[in-house]
């Protein structure tokens, strides 16, 4: 996982832990900051699955379904990714209306 996802994560529990109004939903989306930590969680979990199938494949050990078992965690893990990066969008271009209504008032 990149620096700059888990940068992007950890806004969004701190967020949830000051109370920054974490109940409404992102822009664009329909996760709230508790979804999405949730989210996180679920990718931390399906990362784990990715290496275990991975070690199964490279033991030679029950191959095919180690091999079907992985692509589904990684397809599980890119929409899990997708749709955090969809939440953090919707955050930033909350955060560029929230300033320019700032500035302009």
């Amino acid at each position: 996982m990149s620096r700059t996802l888990v940068g992007r994560m950890a806004v969004l529990v701190f967020a949830a832990l000051l109370g920054s109004d974490a109940a409404p939903a992102y822009a664009g989306t329909d996760m709230t900051v508790a979804a999405a930590i949730n989210k996180a969680g679920s990718q931390r979990m399906l990362s784990q699955r990715q290496a275990k199938f991975y070690l199964l494949q490279a033991w030679e050990v029950n191959t095919a379904a180690a091999r079907m078992e992985m692509n589904y965690a990684r397809a599980e893990f890119a929409s899990g990714m997708h749709q955090l990066y969809t939440a953090w969008a919707g955050v930033r271009t909350s955060r560029r209306r929230l300033n320019n209504s700032t500035a302009n008032g």
